[in-house]
Formats: C-alpha cells, sequence, structure tokens
C-alpha cells in the first residue's frame, strides 16, 4: 500500500518537469502546496482501498462483506431470552394472582413475560406487625410484535421484509399465519425435502442486516405467493444476554386487575435468581469467524467434516474452542487405539477450569454443564464418535514493540495506541491465536494502524517469543495488557540534507 509520504516523495522528484509550478512549490507557496497535498491524500486513500479490495475475498475485513457471507451461507443472527426467577412479595390482605403473560420490567424497563404464575398469599399481622406474603415467579426477557402483510405481486421465493423497532432488540422467534386454512406456515431451514404445496418459510439476513420471510415457488418447493394474499407476523424480540445486580427490583407494566379487593401497587418484586443469562447475536468478530467454513454446510452428518463450526453455530459467544481428530490428537501426543474414531473437544466459557503453559494436559473428568451440552451436540448430530473433553491450556503472547517517531507526535499517545491496536487483533476477545504469523501480522498492523510510524525514516520493531515444547491443539493463545511491552522514543526522523 502506497502512503501518503510515498506520493508526496514522487511529487518532490517530478516537480522540476513543471518550470512555472516547480518555484511555487520549492518556495511553499501555500496555493501549490494545498493542491498537491489534497491529492497526495486522495490517492494514499484509493491506495489503501485497493489494499483492502485485493484481499477481501480472504481477510473479509469489511462488515459488510461478512454480512454477505452470512447470508448466503444461511446464518441467522438471533438472541435468546434470559429466564429469570422472581421473589413476590404481597402486602394486600387477600391474595393476589399473577397469571401467565402478563409483563413485568426490570429497571432499564426491558419486558419479561410471565410463564410460570404463581398465587402470592396474603400479609399476615401477627402481634400487630405487618409480615408480607411470599410466593416466587418465573419469567423471561421478551417482548412480542404483530403485523399484516398483503402480498403486493405473485412472484417466485416472494420475500417480506421485517421491520427493525430500532430499540436495539434482535429477533428470537418468529411465526407465519395466513386466512387460508391450515393458516400456519411452519418454518425450514432450506428448501431440502420441502415438497410443492407444503406452507413452509425461510428465515435469511441479507448484507445490511435486515431479516426477511423467504415464501417458496410453485411446482418446485413450498407455496408461491399471490397478489393480495394476506399473512400475519408474529415476532418475539429480546435485548439478548442479561446482567443483572443480585435482588435486582422489577415493577409490574399495568397495574390493571379484575380480582376483588388487590393493589398490585403493593406487591415487591425483586430477583431471586437468574435461572438462565440468554445469548446475544453472533458478534461480528464470531461471524467473521463462521464465515471461513464452506457454504454449503448444513449441520446433518453427511457433510460434518466441521464439527467446530456445528458447536460455533449453536454457541456463538464461547470464549475458546477447539475440535480435533485422531489425526492430529496423535501428532501431539502419539498412538493410542483409544484415540480410534474418537472427536476431542477442549473449550471455555466462564466456569471451566484453565490450566497454564506448560503444564500438564488433563484430560476432563467432571465435565460442567457446557461442556456436557456441546458433548451431546456432537452426539446428536453423530453417534459413531467418542467425544473426549480436555482442560484448555493458556499461553499469553509475549510481543515487545520498540518505535521510533518524530517528535511532532506524543510518545505516551503513540504507545497507547500501538498497545491497544494489537489488544484489539490478538487479545482474549479476538480467539484463537495459536497457529497464527502473529510477529507478521502484527508489524502490517502497526504500518497500517499506526501511521506514525510511516513517516520519513520512522522505525518500528516487532518481536514475538516463540512457544518451545510439543505442539497442544488444546492451546489458547492470546495477547494481554502485561504481556505486550512498547517502547516509543521521539527524534528528527526526517532525511538529512543540505541545509538540515
Amino acid at each position: 500500500m502506497l502512503t501518503k509520504a510515498d506520493f508526496l516523495q514522487q511529487i518532490e522528484l517530478h516537480i522540476g518537469n513543471y518550470p512555472d509550478a516547480a518555484p511555487l512549490y520549492k518556495a511553499q507557496d501555500p496555493r501549490i502546496l494545498v493542491l498537491v497535498d489534497a491529492m497526495a491524500t486522495q490517492l494514499s486513500m484509493v491506495s489503501q482501498q485497493l489494499d483492502v479490495v485485493l484481499t477481501e475475498p480472504f481477510d473479509k475485513v469489511r462488515d459488510s462483506t461478512v454480512l454477505a457471507a452470512a447470508a448466503m451461507r444461511g446464518i441467522i443472527r438471533k438472541a435468546t431470552p434470559g429466564k429469570v426467577s422472581v421473589r413476590v412479595q404481597n402486602s394486600n390482605t387477600v391474595a393476589v394472582t399473577l397469571e401467565a403473560g402478563r409483563v413485568i420490567l426490570d429497571t432499564d424497563s426491558n419486558p419479561y413475560v410471565i410463564t410460570v404464575p404463581a398465587v402470592v398469599p396474603a400479609a399476615t399481622s401477627p402481634g400487630g406487625t405487618l409480615v408480607p406474603g411470599q410466593a416466587y415467579i418465573q419469567a423471561e426477557q421478551y417482548y412480542s410484535q404483530s403485523f399484516t402483510h398483503t402480498a403486493t405481486a405473485t412472484a417466485d421465493f416472494y420475500a417480506i421484509a421485517l421491520p427493525d423497532p430500532g430499540d436495539g432488540s434482535s429477533l428470537n422467534t418468529i411465526t407465519v399465519t395466513d386466512t387460508t386454512a391450515p393458516n400456519e406456515y411452519e418454518y425450514r431451514k432450506n428448501y431440502i425435502n420441502a415438497l410443492p404445496g407444503n406452507k413452509i418459510y425461510t428465515v435469511e439476513f441479507d448484507d445490511q442486516g435486515v431479516a426477511y420471510i423467504r415464501f417458496g415457488v410453485d411446482g418446485v418447493a413450498g407455496v408461491q405467493v399471490q397478489s393480495g394474499d394476506v399473512f400475519i407476523i408474529n415476532i418475539t424480540r429480546s435485548v439478548g444476554k442479561l446482567t443483572l445486580n443480585s435482588s435486582a427490583p422489577f415493577t409490574l407494566e399495568s397495574l390493571d386487575t379484575s380480582q376483588t379487593g388487590v393493589n398490585l401497587a403493593l406487591l415487591d418484586l425483586s430477583l431471586n435468581e437468574l435461572i438462565s443469562p440468554g445469548t446475544n447475536p453472533i458478534s461480528m468478530a464470531n461471524l467473521r469467524q463462521l464465515c471461513n467454513y464452506p457454504a454449503i454446510y448444513d449441520d446433518s452428518a453427511v457433510f460434518l467434516g466441521e464439527f467446530e463450526f456445528l458447536v460455533r453455530k449453536q454457541y456463538p459467544d464461547i470464549a475458546f474452542l477447539s475440535v480435533w481428530n485422531e489425526s492430529i490428537e496423535e501428532a501431539a501426543r502419539g498412538a493410542d487405539v483409544s484415540n480410534i474414531n474418537t472427536l476431542f473437544v477442549a473449550c471455555y466459557n466462564g466456569t471451566e477450569t484453565l490450566l497454564n503453559w506448560p503444564d500438564t494436559t488433563q484430560p476432563v473428568t467432571t465435565p460442567t454443564d457446557m461442556q456436557k451440552a456441546i458433548r451431546d451436540l456432537i452426539l446428536a448430530a453423530d453417534d459413531s464418535y467418542n467425544v473426549q473433553l480436555y482442560t484448555p491450556v493458556i499461553s499469553k503472547i509475549s510481543i515487545t514493540v520498540t518505535a521510533r517517531v518524530s517528535t511532532a507526535h506524543d510518545a505516551n499517545a503513540v504507545a497507547a495506541k500501538i498497545k491497544q491496536t494489537l489488544l484489539t487483533a490478538f487479545g482474549q476477545a479476538a480467539g484463537n491465536h495459536a497457529s497464527k504469523p502473529i510477529q507478521r501480522l502484527s508489524y502490517a498492523l502497526l504500518k497500517e494502524s499506526v501511521p506514525e510510524t510511516n513517516a520519513g525514516n520512522a522505525f518500528l520493531s516487532v518481536e514475538v517469543v516463540d512457544l518451545t515444547g510439543p505442539f497442544l491443539p488444546e492451546l489458547w493463545c492470546y495477547a494481554t495488557a502485561d504481556s505486550i511491552h512498547v517502547s516509543v522514543s521521539q527524534t528528527n526522523v526526517f532525511a538529512s540534507g543540505w541545509g538540515s
């Protein structure tokens, strides 16, 4: 990639070809400099874009490219609602029923729908002291939307765009009905095994993140939509993963009730237990990772050459995951007859045990809920395999950066920028970097992201300490703030010449 400095250097070398402009340029005439500087800036931006475009099919730097690849692969960004248990205290002198379907709100005004109702006993007053009655309800965090769509045309694979409420929530569930019995349409991930006339629909996202419901085509698969057909679309949306404080308060969305002698304002609701925190939609970083897998993959056992994709698609927010086969296992620890037809899994999602390099690797003897779920997921896809769980081994990547920049730049600010750039690219949240050429990647990244290291004869050096010892497929390598060492000094970085 050519930088602005490269273009300015070429301009200075060739300005003598223009006798009328050369004296003005040498005299630093602002009328000439502003034009030259603007052109050099524009050309450097074009050069940067061209550089990105050449590698975009492989690196998927742009979010729009990732979303387009995800759309082609049928990956749907949806949230899973969290579930809570709520303690209800009743200060009414009569029992109060909180029925299923009633909505309660947390302190951020997120709605929760009661799924397990309760009858809260009346308050008592032994010895003249009011003791509220107490019971527990369960609720899920989501809210519902419903709208009607009238088809505007007769079309193959007719699509209905779903509206975005703009409140930051994500899709959870979709149901589709029409006015012709049987009314309900069945959701399918694709059109495989869908006969003509079957009432089915698929859900997909485009490269802008807009969700669509898509129907079929006569004589091929599903039902073809006719102009004037009326559809009723019901959607539930959720904010995703919940973060609630202990005993967080809740309130009822509405105080209306048909119960005699009941004042719902006398109910006190607070968090008893976070049963399930829910999950956020697939992050852009994880989506970029998933898009590295073949587009034809569809979860069926026929295509399960990529078991890691199966797990990542089901648990997109998992912090660390490595799945390998007997060939890789025996390259790491030698041949063993027990490795035949076995898949090996190492994962971490917050509660699993971690070892520090170079600790001895240990198979898991007491799996966590997440490890059990992953094992069951693989066996449900193909139960001909054995699944062996291993404890992840972490190793911090030691990166030392030495830079020299112009005195026009703040050395501390440049050092902070370098460290943050490396943490974003190679930190724990960016995935596993055990098999990546960190030194080459980090040098190229810093030259692109920290322009202060490109001016004149500025200096940049990156050193990465390589691990020694046997290869481990369960190794989790990432950089941390204390494993990145940055030293930035200031100097006059312009090349010396006559008169300087």
